[in-house]
């Protein structure tokens, strides 16, 4: 019998850090540990403002995933957020050190941000986080 909140002992629980543009925005991330090389990263967000409020023009949130040593980072899919401005975007990822942060985009689909201000960001260094 588990409390269903509680966190497995698998995963490691990373906050991410808001920015002055969105400080009411709280984010985290769950690593967990899958099978084979990927481990299944959980974001999830609350108290989110819609896209367009945090930057004009802006239709989406973008999640990026910038591998340890790596110089452009990838586009992992669109944070989407709901009525209650609550988001959640799950995503599998080989890399044990990566970071991870979220931009307001035009278009979701870009390669690269469009600007340099990250809404979100969190550092993941699965060694010193360890999943247990």
């Amino acid at each position: 019998h588990r409390m269903t909140n509680s966190v497995s002992q698998d995963t490691a629980n990373i906050a991410l850090r808001s920015s002055d543009t969105i400080p009411s925005a709280q984010g985290r991330l769950e690593v967990k540990g899958s099978e084979g090389p990927n481990q299944v990263v959980d974001l999830t967000v609350k108290h989110m403002a819609q896209p367009a409020r945090v930057k004009s023009g802006a239709t989406a949130y973008v999640v990026w995933l910038q591998p340890d040593g790596a110089n452009q980072p990838i586009n992992m899919g669109v944070l989407a957020v709901d009525k209650d401005l609550n988001g959640e975007l799950q995503f599998k990822t080989p890399f044990p050190k990566f970071d991870v942060f979220v931009t307001a985009e035009q278009n979701p689909a870009v390669q690269a941000p469009s600007e340099h201000k990250r809404l979100l960001t969190a550092a993941v260094d699965l060694p010193a986080h360890a999943i247990k």
